[in-house]
Parts: structure tokens; C-alpha cells; sequence
């Protein structure tokens, strides 16, 4: 008995290390945060096949809220239980959510209306010159950043198109697979281009073909998703179902409205992180003001971990709720929490057919669509750097983190903070001189 708990607690422990790590190293969004856990679970560590990782994407893919976060918790889930589950999600989503929380605290602070008007008369009795020295050191600062930003982006993208790659080794073996991974590469490209928010209706797409005409999968294991039993399956849907719609009912203002507006927000978002911008856009009973959101809603996006974390920071810049800190907390909480009572249900309801031959022609057709997701992914994303004018050296940055990746098998947190110190050092170079300012 001491041994069995003995293990249970490595293990735990072992998940809430991995993750922690990813929530500190883990840059570039939903489907990027996918690639590197590919890399980290499927590729390393072992804890799953590709087959079983992709079900889980799939899965999660059409659900509402953190896709990449919930396909975390699967994992944790899998390798160490329930409780596997949530050290999963605390040490991919704390990383990002103490940062912004702080950001938000420190940004309340100063655009509270008194700090604003001290704010606007220290910008009228500051001196009119500043020196040359200050201007180039806080250009450098800047440059320097940029470049750090550069090798973390990088990266991400080296990221994806490693997972895309392994993915495709693992599930492209059919003539089905061949031929609809180029069709759901296409729909998902157009998807991504002209209506993102949808973009998951390429995963149903997936469904729908792969029932008509993928081949059986007979034989192959369905033991991929954690088991869930079916009284706490449905508990869950019905405890969800409640919150989501008497919550709002009794939450009028402060702490209670933060949180009715979070769970609204994580329990109806489909399509990624991008889109819980219109979810959490404020409302008269919650005092964020919009130009503090916006501002926020552009720091999240350099924060590696969830883009869901951003509801820290919005708690934390909630003007009508004393503690900022609580605030944080709640709407952190009241984010993600749908999750765990949408995880459960999705998974009793999937076990329950999955022995089917139909469900198993759904699933084949999901995991080719998710290869077709990633490739669109990996595609959109270099478009989008060509689009805002990529240099040779940027080029450069993506073929040494792929290599470092795929070569020299470096882990993903390593590869993140050897190209971010580098594609700085490089930035830094040329103001070498001009700091020698005496």
C-alpha cells in the first residue's frame, strides 16, 4: 500500500513538474502549445502513442473552452488519475496566470483615477530633454527584446511543423488518409483565412467523412481517453448546465459577477484563446476599463501557457472588487472550471460508443483532420511572418530550432531559451558601439 502510494505521488509530482516547465516554455498559442506537448509526451517522455494523442486532440478540439489545456489535463489524467489532471492544468496554467495577475495588480494601481492624475502631472513637470545616453540605452532594451521575441516565435513555429511531421508519420498510413489530409488541409487553410473562430468545423468535417468512408479500425485500442463512470459523467453535465445558467442570475456585482462573467466565457468559447476576447469584453457590473483590457489583451499574447490566463489579469484590473489578488484568483477559476465538469461528460459519452465500428470511423477521420489542422496552422503562420516582412536571419532561427528539435532531440524549454538568448545576443550586436556613449 505504501508503494502504490508512493508511485502515485512520483507520478503526480513528475506531471505537475513536466507541465510547469511547458507553462514557462510553452510560446505561440493553442495549436502550438499541441506541439509541444507532442514533443514532450508522445516524443520523450512515452506516456502515449500518437494515436492516442491525436484521439485526444480531436476530442477536445470540439469542445468548448481551452482546447489545449484540456487535451493537458487528458494527459495528466492518463499517466497519474483525476488528480494527475489538475497538477496538470496548475503547473501549464499558474506560470502565465501569477505573471498577468501581477501585470493586472501593477496596471490597476496606476490607472485608478487619482494615479492617472498624478501620472498626468509628473508627464507636465518632467524636464524637457532627456539624455543621450537614456535614449540609446532604452532603445537598445527595446531592440534587444524584440529580438528575444523573434527566437521564442520562432520556435513556436519549429514547434508546429515538428508535431505536423511526427503526427503525419504516425497516422498517414491509408489511402484515405493520404487523400483526406490534403482535403482537410485545404478547408482548415481556408477556415484560418476567412472565418477562424469556426475553424474547428474542419474536425467535424473530419467526423462526417471519416464515417462514410474511412477504413474500419477494428483492432485498435480505444483505451487511448481516461474512463470515466457514468453517474459522474452525467453529474457533471447536469452541475455545468446549472451553473452556466442560475450563476448569472444571482450575480449582480463584485466578485460573483467577475466569476459568472468568466464561466460564461470559458463554458461557450469555441475555436482557441483569439475568441475569448469577445466573451470577456466589459460589462457595466464588472469595472475593467477598455483601454486597461486591450492593453492586457496585447500583453497575453507575448506570455507563453494559456491564452485563457488572461482572465487573471482581468480579474486583477477589476475596479469594482477590493483585492485584486482574490479577483485574479476568481476569474482564473471561474475561466477553466468548465472544463472539469465538460471533460467528464464528453469522456462517458465517448467511451460509451467507441467500441462501435462507426465510432471508430469517426475517429479515423478526426485524427487525419487534425493533421490537415496543424499543416493549415503551420502554413498560416508563415504567411503571417512573411506578411510582416521575415529577415534571412529569421529564417535561420526556424532552421536551428527545428534542427535542435528534430536532430539533436534538445526539449522544447531548452531549445526556447537557447534561440530567445541567441536571436538577442544577435540583435544586441550592432549597438555595441553606440552604448560606449561616455
Amino acid at each position: 500500500m505504501w508503494l502504490a502510494t508512493d508511485i502515485v505521488m512520483a507520478r503526480l509530482l513528475e506531471v505537475f513538474a513536466r507541465f510547469l516547465r511547458l507553462g514557462f516554455a510553452a510560446f505561440g498559442g493553442p495549436l502550438a502549445h499541441l506541439g509541444y506537448f507532442e514533443r514532450e509526451f508522445v516524443e520523450r517522455a512515452r506516456w502515449l502513442d500518437r494515436d492516442a494523442f491525436a484521439e485526444m486532440v480531436a476530442l477536445c478540439s470540439v469542445l468548448p473552452g481551452p482546447t489545449s489545456s484540456q487535451v493537458g489535463m487528458l494527459i495528466g489524467a492518463k499517466r497519474a488519475g483525476p488528480a494527475g489532471s489538475l497538477a496538470a492544468w496548475l503547473g501549464f496554467t499558474a506560470p502565465s496566470a501569477v505573471i498577468l495577475g501581477c501585470v493586472g495588480t501593477a496596471m490597476r494601481i496606476v490607472f485608478t483615477p487619482v494615479s492617472r492624475a498624478r501620472h498626468a502631472h509628473a508627464l507636465v513637470t518632467t524636464p524637457p530633454y532627456v539624455s543621450d545616453r537614456y535614449l540609446t540605452t532604452h532603445h537598445g532594451a527595446m531592440t534587444v527584446l524584440e529580438g528575444a521575441l523573434v527566437g521564442v516565435t520562432m520556435t513556436a513555429l519549429a514547434v508546429v511543423l515538428f508535431a505536423v511531421v511526427s503526427l503525419a508519420r504516425g497516422i498517414i498510413r491509408s489511402r484515405f488518409a493520404r487523400v483526406f489530409v490534403g482535403v482537410s488541409f485545404a478547408a482548415a487553410l481556408a477556415q484560418i483565412r476567412y472565418a477562424p473562430s469556426y475553424v474547428w468545423t474542419v474536425l467535424l468535417l473530419g467526423a462526417a467523412v471519416g464515417a462514410a468512408f474511412a477504413p474500419s479500425r477494428a483492432g485498435k485500442s480505444t483505451a487511448a481517453l481516461p474512463t470515466v463512470a457514468r453517474a459522474y459523467g452525467v453529474s457533471a453535465l447536469g452541475l455545468w448546465l446549472a451553473a452556466l445558467i442560475f450563476v448569472p442570475i444571482f450575480a449582480k456585482n463584485g466578485y460573483l459577477a467577475l466569476f459568472a462573467q468568466t464561466f460564461r466565457a470559458g463554458s461557450l468559447v469555441f475555436g482557441g484563446g483569439h475568441v475569448v476576447l469577445s466573451f470577456l469584453v466589459p460589462v457595466s457590473n464588472v469595472g475593467v476599463q477598455p483601454r486597461v483590457f486591450q492593453m492586457g489583451y496585447g500583453i497575453a499574447q507575448a506570455m507563453p501557457g494559456p491564452l485563457f490566463s488572461f482572465a487573471s489579469y482581468f480579474g486583477a484590473t477589476d475596479d469594482l472588487v477590493s483585492n485584486p489578488c482574490l479577483a485574479a484568483a476568481v476569474a482564473t477559476i471561474g475561466i477553466f472550471l468548465p472544463s472539469a465538469f465538460v471533460l467528464p461528460a464528453a469522456l462517458c459519452l465517448w467511451n460509451s460508443v467507441a467500441g462501435s465500428t462507426t465510432a471508430q470511423r469517426i475517429l479515423g477521420g478526426l485524427t487525419v483532420s487534425v493533421v490537415g489542422l496543424l499543416a493549415a496552422t503551420f502554413v498560416s503562420l508563415v504567411r503571417v511572418d512573411v506578411a510582416r516582412g521575415a529577415r534571412p536571419m529569421d529564417v535561420v532561427a526556424f532552421a536551428v530550432a527545428y534542427a535542435l528539435l528534430a536532430r539533436a532531440r534538445w526539449p522544447s524549454w531548452a531549445v526556447v531559451v537557447a534561440m530567445s538568448a541567441g536571436s538577442a545576443l544577435y540583435a544586441a550586436l550592432p549597438l555595441l558601439p553606440a552604448l560606449q556613449i561616455v
